[in-house]
C-alpha cells in the first residue's frame, strides 16, 4: 500500500518522471502549491498538485506512474485532498480535459464520493492544414496601425513585460526560443510600440501538428490579426504542417476558434470538479 509525503525540493527527483515541465515549473515558483507524492516500497508511484488559498484548494495536476495504474493511487490522492479541503473548511475545485465520459480520467472523478463533476462546454479542436489555407479568405484585411512581428524579435524588457502579464493571468510560460516552439509561428501584435497581442505555438504530441499554446489579444482587431499572420506564415510551412490544436480554455477563445475554423474537430472537453464544505 502507498504512503502519502509532502514533497521538498530536496525529494522532488524521484517524482521528475511523473511531472510535466509546466507542473515542475509551477511547483519550484509558486510558494502556494503543495506537491503531495505516493511512494510504494521506496519507488514513487503517483504525485498531485495542490494551490492553496485562504479559501480554496485548487487542484492543478495529478499523475500515475504507468506501473501502478488500477492500483487504487489516484483515489488515495483524491481522499486526501478531500479530506484536507474538509478538516481546513475550504472548497476543492480543479479541472480535467477528457476525450469522452468513457476515458478513465472522467471515470476515477466521476466515481468518487463527494466529487461533483460537471462540463464546462470548452474543449480541444484540430484543424487539418489544408483548411488554413482559407483562413486568409475568411479574415477581413486589417486597414490599422497594428504590426505583425515575430516574438523573437521582442527586446527582452518587452519579453519580460509579456511574461509578467502571462503570470498575472496564473499562466506558467515556457521561453518561446526553446526547441520545441515554433518560432515563425509564436507572433505578436504591436500599436505605436506597445505589445497588444501575442499568439504562442509549439510542437505537438501528433506528427507534423502544432499546439497554439496561448492566445492573448486585447481587442479582436489584434487577436484577428495574429491569426492571420499565422495563417499565411502556416500556408508558407505547409508541407511540414499537417494541423493545428487549439487548447480553448474560454469562451473567448473557443467562440474564436469555432468562428473562425467552423469545420474544426473537437477532440475532447475539459471537466470542472469540486468538492463544497
Amino acid at each position: 500500500m502507498a504512503e502519502l509525503y509532502q514533497i521538498t525540493e530536496e525529494s522532488l527527483e524521484m517524482f521528475r518522471p511523473m511531472l510535466t515541465d509546466q507542473s515542475e515549473y509551477s511547483f519550484l515558483s509558486d510558494p502556494d502549491i503543495l506537491g503531495v507524492g505516493a511512494v510504494d516500497r521506496e519507488e514513487a508511484c503517483g504525485v498531485m498538485l495542490l494551490k492553496l488559498s485562504e479559501a480554496f484548494i485548487y487542484l492543478t495536476y495529478i499523475a500515475v506512474s504507468d506501473a501502478y495504474r488500477k492500483r487504487g493511487i489516484a483515489t488515495a490522492l483524491l481522499r486526501f485532498a478531500k479530506d484536507m479541503a474538509l478538516k481546513n473548511g475550504k472548497v476543492l475545485y480543479g479541472s480535467f480535459f477528457a476525450a469522452d465520459e468513457n476515458e478513465p480520467i472522467f471515470r476515477l472523478f466521476f466515481t468518487m464520493p463527494a466529487y461533483a463533476v460537471q462540463s464546462t462546454g470548452r474543449g480541444v479542436y484540430r484543424v487539418p492544414a489544408a483548411l488554413l489555407l482559407k483562413v486568409r479568405d475568411r479574415l477581413p484585411a486589417l486597414k490599422s496601425s497594428l504590426e505583425t512581428e515575430e516574438f523573437e524579435s521582442l527586446g527582452q524588457e518587452e519579453r519580460n513585460a509579456v511574461f509578467k502579464k502571462l503570470k498575472e493571468e496564473g499562466v506558467y510560460y515556457f521561453d518561446p526560443t526553446e526547441e520545441n516552439y515554433i518560432s515563425p509561428l509564436c507572433l505578436v501584435v504591436k500599436k505605436e510600440n506597445e505589445v497588444k497581442g501575442v499568439l504562442l505555438t509549439r510542437v505537438g504530441e501528433e506528427p507534423g501538428e502544432v499546439v497554439v499554446n496561448y492566445i492573448y489579444g486585447a481587442d479582436p482587431k489584434s487577436t484577428t490579426q495574429m491569426f492571420l499572420s499565422a495563417a499565411e506564415k502556416a500556408g508558407e510551412l505547409f508541407g511540414q504542417i499537417n494541423a493545428f490544436r487549439f487548447i480553448c480554455v474560454n469562451e473567448e477563445s473557443e467562440s474564436l476558434v469555432q468562428k473562425i475554423f467552423p469545420e474544426a474537430e473537437c477532440r475532447g472537453l475539459f471537466y470542472e470538479f469540486s468538492v463544497d464544505i
